[in-house]
């Protein structure tokens, strides 16, 4: 996070895919190249990234516990690859998950905002079909 504060975004992104090589268990490390992954629109790596594994104990399937902040991450991660593929209804899911236990973080409000602008826009292109 540090080389995106400087602006430095290739230095952040070769740090990230080298942490994601040496530490393949470590989750934050790849729910942060998944990030990444989705703000490139690439939503196949990310299910490729997490081998279809869209809940933790699937993901992760020997440990028993998680950190909250790897827990809210994921959570909000596997609803904005939903939002990218077209899954609204999953994406909405994750949200409402999010919402009973989470409901003033950030990766709460940004994951309402991916699924409400889908929304717009799907409900746009209905209009303008209608219109032709």
């Amino acid at each position: 996070d540090i080389y995106r504060v400087l602006d430095r975004r290739q230095d952040a992104i070769e740090v990230l895919k080298e942490i994601v090589d040496r530490f393949p268990d470590y989750l934050l490390g790849k729910i942060e190249f998944a990030s990444y992954l989705l703000r490139r629109g690439e939503p196949e790596r990310v299910a490729e990234l997490f081998a279809h594994a869209f809940t933790l104990s699937r993901l992760c399937p020997d440990r028993k516990f998680f950190y909250v902040v790897e827990w809210f991450r994921f959570m909000h991660v596997i609803g904005c690859y939903f939002v990218q593929v077209g899954m609204i209804d999953q994406a909405k899911q994750y949200l409402g998950v999010l919402q009973q236990h989470a409901k003033h973080s950030e990766e709460y409000e940004d994951l309402k905002t991916k699924i409400h602008n889908e929304l717009l826009l799907n409900s746009l292109d209905n209009e303008l079909q209608n219109l032709e």
